[in-house]
């Protein structure tokens, strides 16, 4: 890739060497230098779940620092098609059946050169910057890795019966050109990303050829003013996940077996939209029929809006995250600034996030991950004690604040080369 940290369009240079280069913006006052970075992905808010709420956190994070963004993102009923916000502007310009097209990739490169952005960002899963990686005379690109089918350990994650593993197989092959653009934003961007060393280390150990410039960033979201817990009256477990195999929901039946041994009218709470997997149709009614006699402590809640989701992390004794693999779940950053005790699946980045030394860490597949949810039914003061260690780690280490500084610290190396 000999174009990093380099490029032009058209009459506009963008040269990271040379602040005062035509169309290119960088500016420093008392030390501070000033970017302005451009985010593009198909989920922004109100779209998307766990991406979009990443760009859309580490967007206000680095206005907040001083920097100006520009987000390119997909089309929203009832949303203008450009809107400014403080520091930026939000372009909702395109549709999900315009990534990978290279038309699509000239019109950011017109965005980003009318902006005199810095740098551009955009994500693995779909691909979408492809084309724009192709593109030899352009700002630097990084690429955030949270999700692609390139690592198997994830891909595989949604297998249960054996036979799964080849209707994935057979899945990946039919969507193959988007693999095929995945690999490329990995291979190509002249920045990598990754919430959790977990997903550089599988991205190494699939035998891809990583940039240079690499590193793991920090996954951001905003503490909460005024947060008051007020747990329900009875025994009460939150799952908040999409419900598909990876999240770990065949694993409920015998956590549930084991807890309501020593804890009969224990409750289990799941929020999420339900999926559906080739050959077994729905997975949240495959998860009631595996469930057995357990189904009657467990409440499908279905996808919640934020005042809803709320009340329902506020009742909840504990959170957990069963997760077959998972790069860095939002829920767990949402418990942790709640308050909220959480056990985790050490199969991710999840064990990351937590801290060393943080004790319930446990194969869902294993009686001790049952265990450790009993440890914290059972004991309100440790409920409380593991709650208030886990608010004060994300009040220090994932705020947009904070997640921004590490960002803009790591793409400095090209933008300010």
């Amino acid at each position: 890739n000999g174009n990093r940290g380099a490029g032009s369009h058209g009459d506009v240079v963008f040269d990271a060497s040379c602040e005062s280069s035509v169309g290119y913006f960088l500016s420093e006052s008392n030390g501070f230098v000033r970017m302005r970075i451009m985010h593009f992905c198909c989920e922004y808010p109100p779209s998307g779940f766990g991406v979009g709420k990443y760009i859309g956190e580490i967007s206000a994070g680095l206005r907040k620092l001083g920097h100006e963004t520009v987000i390119v993102t997909t089309r929203v009923a009832g949303r203008p098609e450009v809107e400014d916000i403080e520091r930026g502007r939000v372009y909702r310009i395109y549709d999900f059946a315009d990534i990978g097209s290279p038309a699509l990739a000239q019109r950011v490169l017109e965005l980003a050169s009318s902006h005199k952005v810095n740098l551009i960002e955009s994500v693995d899963r779909l691909g979408e910057a492809a084309e724009l990686l192709k593109i030899a005379n352009r700002p630097p690109v990084l690429i955030n890795c949270r999700y692609n089918d390139l690592v198997h350990q994830a891909r595989y994650a949604q297998a249960w019966y054996k036979w799964q593993k080849l209707a994935i197989d057979l899945a990946c092959l039919r969507e193959r050109k988007r693999m095929k653009r995945e690999r490329f934003c990995v291979e190509n961007a002249d920045l990598l990303a990754a919430p959790s060393k977990w997903m550089i280390d599988g991205l190494e150990n699939q035998g891809l050829a990583l940039p240079l410039h690499r590193a793991v960033l920090p996954k951001p979201l905003a503490s909460l003013s005024g947060w008051v817990n007020r747990e329900a009256n009875k025994p009460t477990i939150l799952l908040v996940a999409r419900l598909d195999f990876g999240k770990g929901l065949l694993y409920l039946r015998d956590i549930l077996a084991r807890v309501t041994a020593a804890i009969p009218d224990v409750c289990l709470e799941i929020v999420g939209p339900d999926s559906y997997a080739r050959f077994i149709g729905s997975v949240q009614k495959w998860t009631e029929r595996d469930l057995g006699i357990h189904k009657q402590h467990v409440r499908f809640l279905g996808s919640l809006g934020r005042v809803e989701l709320d009340e329902v992390y506020r009742r909840a004794w504990c959170v957990m995250i069963p997760s077959r693999w998972d790069t860095s779940p939002t829920v767990l950053l949402e418990a942790m600034v709640r308050s909220k005790p959480v056990v985790v699946s050490p199969f991710g980045g999840m064990a990351e996030y937590v801290g060393d030394g943080y004790e319930y860490v446990a194969d869902p597949g294993c009686p001790e991950f049952a265990d450790d949810i009993l440890a914290l039914l059972q004991d309100e003061g440790k409920r409380k004690a593991v709650g208030e260690r886990l608010r004060r780690r994300a009040a220090v280490e994932y705020t947009p604040e904070h997640a921004a500084e590490a960002y803009a610290g790591f793409v400095s190396q090209i933008v300010s080369a």
